[in-house]
């Protein structure tokens, strides 16, 4: 598990849950089940974020002092946004797991951004002032997915030429940029909320622990039987040819 996994789990549990001692629990027990389930850390994690969203829907929302507007978004927004800035996963991975399609995923972060930055008005698109100025789709904008790096090829070689030339989508680009920065501010005060208090009881260090124990509990419960042993050993080549050698013995011997 990767660091910026590792810091994604810790982050969106104390983000769900109010009471430090309730995120811990869920992450710890949520990690710790996954583990003996999936064999590729990616899955552990893609796996513990479901399962937490899940148990966050089941018991509800909350709303901690200083964090209000953050924690208004749905749980699903603040794990997507968590996934965005913290994680820098892509838009493919986020949907895979809210089993969403990648679109929906642009849709869903643009519209918790443009919450967190409601006070600062809606960020307009820009006026095609040319015939190759790329259309604005104000649910799923190229500007926000140009910031968050989902452009690729020659789609993005493009845009960043075409950038250099048209002023009407560089203004467009800047008022992206302001909710994306406005959610990012936002974004780190949880972030550092979560690190005075994972940091408390070393967090991370047991994520990683629980992982590896996870993983050694289920390679121990689907160790071999003693039967399956015994048919691998008689299938060696060499245990077959000693076999076929007393067997010819045998036989020559009558």
């Amino acid at each position: 598990m990767n660091d910026q996994d590792l810091n994604l789990v810790t982050d969106l549990g104390y983000a769900l849950w109010q009471d430090p001692y309730q995120a811990q629990v869920a992450v710890r027990d949520t990690v710790s089940a996954a583990s003996l389930v999936e064999t590729q850390t990616d899955a552990v994690v893609e796996r513990t974020v479901r399962a937490l969203l899940s148990q966050a829907e089941k018991r509800g929302s909350f709303a901690r002092p200083g964090a209000q507007l953050f924690q208004s978004l749905f749980a699903e927004e603040r794990f997507l946004l968590l996934a965005l800035h913290s994680g820098r996963w892509s838009y493919a991975r986020i949907a895979r797991v809210l089993e969403e399609t990648p679109e929906s995923v642009q849709t869903m972060a643009w519209n918790a951004r443009v919450h967190l930055a409601s006070h600062r008005g809606y960020p307009a698109g820009s006026r095609a002032a040319t015939p190759s100025c790329p259309e604005y789709n104000a649910q799923t904008p190229w500007t926000q997915k140009f910031l968050d790096e989902e452009m690729k090829g020659q789609e993005k070689l493009f845009l960043q030429s075409h950038l250099l030339s048209c002023s009407s989508c560089r203004e467009a680009l800047m008022r992206a940029k302001e909710v994306f920065f406005r959610a990012e501010a936002m974004l780190g005060e949880v972030r550092r909320d979560s690190d005075k208090m994972g940091e408390a009881i070393g967090l991370n260090g047991l994520l990683r622990g629980w992982v590896e124990q996870g993983q050694r509990i289920r390679d121990i419960s689907r160790m071999p039987t003693i039967r399956e042993n015994l048919i691998k050993f008689a299938k060696r080549w060499e245990v077959i040819t000693v076999f076929g050698f007393w067997i010819a013995y045998f036989c020559f011997r009558k």
